[in-house]
């Protein structure tokens, strides 16, 4: 009698935990984290949309493809972000934070002023050889490709992607005022030459990703040198340290481009493929 009830209690309990199991509130919930989970979707909006901002498709995608590709409820898009544009925003603040070491590391204090600006051409030559070989064309700037597309949709865009080339602009604004400091060029108003640096290498890039051409950027550190007015003559002592750093960073980047050249005839038929050039020749 008590085995049968047992038995039938058993019974009771399978069901009821079937039912639970099927219950439509277990099936959203399944479906819901199948679409990822509340503290990991807006990441992954994040990275899907800075992907797409490499890719230059970003303006051209709706809200749905970007869910659907981060695998993301489209509730969970709309709870973090209400429009594309402040996804955008999001993503480029992002990329900054990933950048920001980097940029710590190579504008240091510890660095001399001419290395630095000689370490950041470099780092831009680099970052954009990672992104084409990953993309399969040459990508250009992120943030003002899609600075210049989407501020007419949402003013916001524009005021963020201005904020992010200022503070590149300040730590460029660094290096030219410890480098008239000491002496190594020429110049009064390193806010000026900050601006005209970044605007140089901006348009750069942007002749890089129109022509589809990494090549296009092997000029970038020379012209940077000649542009915040590098002095030619060495007068004394004092300047002379200035000179050897011009020639230690111009054989820093002579060396940079062999070893990119070389990695570049490693990947040849690959290049072809994209019809992207991805090596710097020296």
């Amino acid at each position: 009698m008590l085995s049968g009830l047992s038995s039938l209690s058993q019974l009771f309990w399978s069901l009821g935990e079937l039912r639970r199991v099927n219950s439509p509130e277990i099936h959203l919930k399944r479906k819901f984290e199948s679409m990822g989970r509340p503290s990991h979707a807006r990441e992954k909006l994040r990275q899907v949309a800075s992907d797409l901002i490499w890719e230059n498709t970003y303006v051209s995608v709706s809200v749905n493809q970007i869910c659907q590709r981060a695998n993301v409820h489209k509730g969970s898009f709309y709870h973090f972000f209400r429009t594309k544009a402040d996804l955008a925003i999001a993503a480029c603040e992002m990329r900054w934070q990933e950048a920001q070491p980097e940029l710590d590391r190579i504008f240091s204090p510890q660095v001399p002023p001419l290395e630095r600006l000689t370490r950041w051409c470099n780092y831009i030559q680099r970052t954009q050889k990672e992104k084409a070989q990953k993309y399969g064309h040459v990508c250009g700037c992120a943030d003002t490709s899609v600075g210049a597309e989407l501020p007419a949709q949402d003013e916001k865009v524009r005021i963020k992607v201005e904020e992010l080339i200022e503070r590149t602009t300040k730590f460029i604004e660094s290096a030219i005022t410890d480098a008239i400091r000491e002496g190594s060029i020429s110049g009064n108003d390193p806010k000026a030459s900050a601006r005209q640096v970044c605007s140089y290498a901006l348009g750069l890039l942007l002749q890089a990703r129109i022509r589809n051409d990494l090549n296009v950027l092997r000029d970038l550190q020379p012209t940077v040198i000649t542009l915040v007015g590098v002095k030619e003559q060495v007068p004394s002592d004092f300047t002379l340290g200035a000179h050897d750093q011009v020639q230690s960073a111009n054989k820093f980047t002579q060396e940079l481009a062999c070893e990119t050249s070389f990695e570049g005839n490693e990947h040849h038929e690959k290049a072809r493929q994209t019809q992207c050039k991805t090596t710097l020749n020296s």
